[in-house]
């Protein structure tokens, strides 16, 4: 009955090895946006990895519920790198052209900031992601002073959507990921984060 109700994957190794080489935004944007809900829920950063998360403490972080799905904050699908290579982003992931559709290269961020996402080179979208998940809106306002300091500098429009959004824990951990946003990265996250959404759909079956 169980193997039924998994459509016979009954192997957490097996749903995250297929589910990593699907390119998931085409496949169904639906079923991303809910297995990424569940990969989120109750995670945190993992120091030890930056760029990843992992489990949390129970309630640290809560969005696989009725309200974590409709919160404006999980309501978009943004592509990590765009959906048009250029000469900012590792061509490698470009070679297969599946790979920038993968879910290890998906977030989910709120309406109003995907088109200031758009196809922004790394290091720029690398400080949108720590803005938005900083703590508190002071500390996002430091985290883009920093970087105009350093020579990336935003619009207004985007300034002002990055501070006054909702509080994003998970975008940091992406944020603090200072190396290159590479091909073997997304393959990484794509099966950590396919890991945690296995842990906490399957409980709901057993």
């Amino acid at each position: 009955m169980l193997e039924d109700k998994l459509g016979g994957l009954t192997d957490k190794d097996k749903f995250v090895t297929e589910g990593a080489a699907i390119a998931a935004y085409t496949n169904s944007r639906e079923v991303t946006r809910f297995i990424l809900l569940a990969a989120y829920h109750d995670a945190v950063e993992d120091a030890d990895a930056p760029g990843l998360i992992k489990k949390g403490r129970p309630a640290v972080s809560p969005c696989l519920t009725y309200d974590g799905f409709r919160d404006d904050r999980n309501l978009t699908l943004e592509h990590i790198a765009p959906l048009a290579g250029s000469s900012d982003w590792d061509s490698a992931i470009y070679a297969n052209r599946d790979l920038v559709h993968r879910i290890g290269n998906m977030v989910l961020v709120p309406t109003v900031a995907n088109s200031s996402f758009s196809s922004r080179a790394w290091p720029y979208k690398r400080v949108l992601y720590q803005a938005l998940g900083a703590s508190s809106h002071a500390d996002a306002e430091k985290i883009l002073a920093a970087a105009a300091a350093a020579g990336i500098e935003f619009g207004d429009s985007t300034q002002e959507i990055v501070t006054k959004a909702s509080f994003m824990p998970q975008l940091s951990a992406i944020g603090n990921r200072s190396d290159t946003w590479t091909n073997e990265f997304v393959e990484e996250r794509s099966k950590r984060l396919l890991g945690l959404a296995w842990d906490e759909l399957y409980a709901w079956l057993q």
